[in-house]
C-alpha cells in the first residue's frame, strides 16, 4: 500500500512539473519599466492570475505507523493465543475421579458362560407299542414318584396277558395230572418190590421154581421204568408250567406298561406328544426333572484347569427382568478339553433353585479361585493401555502422568495390580487425558 502512495505522489509531481512549464511558455515575457507604454500600464498585471495557477509542489507523505511494522501485530496475536491455550491445557484444572490404592484383601475370579442341567433327569419313553389314550400331564406339572405320565391302549396286552394265564393254568394242571402218575408209578413199582423181596427169600428155600423169581424180577423192572418216565413227565410239566408263568407275568408287565409313570418325584418339562398319537417301542413321551439335581455347567478356558477345586464358592448370575443371583460351589470339574473351543467343564450345584428355570437356560458364573491378604487393586476403568501394555494415570504434585503396570486376577470391576504401584498412591479416570494434565478430584455435585 505505501509502494502505491508513492507511485501516485511521483506522478502527481510529474503533472504539476509539466504544468508549470506550459504555463511559463504561454505566460508573456516581462519587459523593463522604460519599454512600458501608456497602454501596457493601463493593463492588468497577469502575474498575480499566474501565480494563482501555478501549483505548489509539496514532498511525498511518510507511511503511517501501522502500515510500517504489519507483521508485529499478527505475531503478538499468535502468541497471545498460543499462551491462552496453553493456559487453559495445562494450568486450567479438571476434575476427574481419585481412587486411592489402599491393600486390602482380594478375590481373584474366574467367570465363564453355563448353562443350566440336572444330575437326575429322566426322558420317559415306551417299552412297547400303542396308541395314546389318556395324557394327563403337561409341561411344568410337579408329579410325584409313579404318578400316571401316559396310557396306551391296554386292549392287545390284556388279551395276551388272558391267554398267557390260561396256558399257565392249563400247564399247572399237567403239574398235577404228572404228579398223580408219578405217585401210581411209585406205588406199583414199591409194591413190585415187596413182592419181589417175598419171591426171592421163598425161592431161596427152594419153594417156588425159578421162572416165578425171573417173573417177578422182570415185573419189578418194568414198575421202576414207569416210576421213572413218570418222575420224567412231572419235571416237563413243571418246566412248562415255569415257562407258562414267565410268560403271563411278562404280559401283565405289558400291560402294567400301558400305563407309564414318573420314575421319581419332579418336574415335567416337556410333553412331545398327543392323545391319539401311535407309539412305537421305545417312543419318548415325557422329561422329568428332580429339581433338587440342578446343576449349572460352565465352559472355561483350558489355562485355568489347576486353579479350579471342589468346594470354592460361586456366583451365579441369571438373565432376566430383573436378573436373579444365586450362591453355587464347585461340585467337579472335568478333565476332558474341547479339541476345537481347548474349553473344559466345570459343574456348580446351586444353594437353592431358581424361582424360575428351564433346563439349558443360559447364565454366567463367577467362581472364587484366590483371596491374598493386602493386595493392591485398581477399578477396571482407571486402565488406560498403550500399544497393548497396561497402565494408568497417576497423580503426583497435581497433574497426571501414565505408568505401566503388571495385572494380576480380576475380582467384578477392580483389577490386582501385582507391580507399577504403590500403596496410598492415586489412579484417576478422565476423559481424554494427556500427560501433565492438572486434575482436581471431582465434587459431590458433578456425581462423584
Amino acid at each position: 500500500m505505501a509502494v502505491r502512495d508513492s507511485a501516485r505522489t511521483t506522478a502527481h509531481v510529474a503533472d504539476v512539473q509539466a504544468g508549470g512549464r506550459a504555463a511559463a511558455t504561454s505566460a508573456p515575457i516581462p519587459r523593463a519599466p522604460s519599454d512600458l507604454t501608456p497602454q501596457d500600464l493601463s493593463r492588468p498585471d497577469p502575474a498575480p492570475r499566474a501565480r494563482q495557477m501555478a501549483p505548489t509542489l509539496s514532498a511525498p507523505r511518510p507511511p503511517s505507523r501501522g502500515r510500517r511494522f504489519p507483521f508485529l501485530w499478527t505475531a503478538i496475536a499468535v502468541a497471545a493465543c498460543g499462551l491462552a491455550l496453553f493456559g487453559v491445557r495445562y494450568e486450567i484444572p479438571r476434575q476427574v475421579d481419585h481412587y486411592p490404592i489402599l491393600p486390602a484383601t482380594f478375590v481373584a475370579e474366574l467367570t465363564a458362560p453355563a448353562t443350566l442341567d440336572a444330575r437326575r433327569i429322566a426322558n420317559v419313553a415306551t417299552t412297547g407299542a400303542g396308541q395314546i389314550v389318556s395324557l394327563p400331564v403337561e409341561e411344568g406339572d410337579v408329579v410325584a414318584a409313579d404318578d400316571v405320565l401316559a396310557e396306551l391302549d391296554p386292549r392287545t396286552n390284556r388279551a395276551e396277558l388272558a391267554a398267557a394265564e390260561a396256558s399257565a393254568a392249563s400247564a399247572a394242571r399237567t403239574v398235577e395230572m404228572a404228579r398223580a402218575e408219578l405217585a401210581r408209578a411209585r406205588s406199583a413199582q414199591e409194591r413190585l418190590a415187596r413182592e419181589h423181596q417175598r419171591q426171592t427169600s421163598l425161592a431161596g428155600r427152594g419153594v417156588i421154581a425159578s421162572a416165578a423169581l425171573e417173573a417177578s424180577a422182570d415185573a419189578l423192572a418194568q414198575a421202576q421204568a414207569d416210576r421213572d418216565r413218570a418222575g420224567a413227565a412231572v419235571a416237563q410239566a413243571l418246566a412248562e408250567e415255569k415257562a407258562a408263568t414267565a410268560r403271563t407275568d411278562v404280559r401283565r408287565t405289558l400291560l402294567d406298561e400301558s400305563t407309564v409313570r414318573a420314575p421319581f418325584a419332579g418336574i415335567v418339562t416337556d410333553v412331545p406328544v398327543h392323545v391319539g398319537d401311535t407309539l412305537a417301542t421305545g417312543a419318548p413321551v415325557a422329561t422329568v426333572v428332580d429339581p433338587a439335581s440342578l446343576i449349572f455347567t460352565a465352559w472355561l478356558d483350558e489355562a485355568s484347569v489347576g486353579a479350579i477345586r471342589p468346594g470354592q464358592r460361586a456366583t451365579v448370575t441369571l438373565p432376566g427382568t430383573p436378573a436373579e443371583t444365586l450362591g453355587a460351589r464347585v461340585l467337579r470339574a472335568d478333565r476332558t478339553v474341547d479339541s476345537e473351543t481347548r474349553e473344559f467343564t466345570v459343574d456348580l450345584v446351586p444353594d437353592m433353585a431358581p424361582s424360575h428355570w428351564a433346563i439349558g437356560q443360559r447364565a454366567r458364573v463367577t467362581i472364587d479361585i484366590a483371596a491374598r491378604e493386602g493386595a493392591l487393586a485398581t477399578p477396571t476403568r482407571t486402565l488406560a493401555p498403550r500399544g497393548g501394555e497396561p497402565g494408568v494415570w497417576v497423580v503426583r504434585d497435581g497433574r497426571i502422568h501414565w505408568r505401566p503396570i503388571t495385572l494380576g486376577g480380576v475380582s467384578g470391576d477392580r483389577v490386582e495390580v501385582l507391580d507399577g504401584l504403590s500403596p496410598g498412591e492415586i489412579v484417576v479416570d478422565a476423559d481424554r487425558p494427556y500427560e501433565a494434565m492438572r486434575v482436581v478430584p471431582r465434587s459431590s455435585e458433578d456425581g462423584s
